[in-house]
């Protein structure tokens, strides 16, 4: 079964597909959340490459918990603001994501990118426009 493109649909393809291959980065600034770093580290896990948790020198377990949940720490003294924009900047990922310290990522997020961009759909149905972007 074969299916026709326009030039548009290819490009739009294309950047989708690159997309998807595009590695994600985590960026978690801290201070004292040895009560929520675990989950926050744990699930970023499971939908990102890389999470790097920027610690304010807190003085609990933080940075302990999360460098065992596979983080990697980094420590700066300043604000929550400032600790995202250094994280981004050491981040290897093309997509980043900031998250706090007392969040973490659901179990249905895995798998966005089979709903939103749905390359099953384009390939069946080539008149599909991507009407989200």
């Amino acid at each position: 079964m074969y299916c026709m493109l326009g030039k548009g649909d290819l490009r739009l393809l294309t950047s989708l597909c690159n997309f998807t291959l595009m590695k994600i980065s985590v960026v978690i600034p801290t201070l004292n959340s040895e009560k929520t770093i675990k989950l926050a580290v744990s699930s970023s896990l499971k939908v990102a490459d890389e999470v790097i948790v920027v610690d304010s020198f807190s003085t609990d377990r933080t940075v302990e918990i999360a460098e065992k949940e596979g983080a990697k720490v980094l420590r700066a003294k300043c604000s929550s603001l400032i600790a995202r924009n250094e994280g981004t900047k050491v981040a290897k990922g093309g997509l980043r994501s900031p998250l706090d310290s007392n969040m973490y990522f659901s179990e249905g997020i895995k798998g966005f990118e089979d709903e939103v961009i749905a390359l099953g759909n384009l390939i069946s149905n080539p008149s599909n426009k991507f009407p989200f972007l």
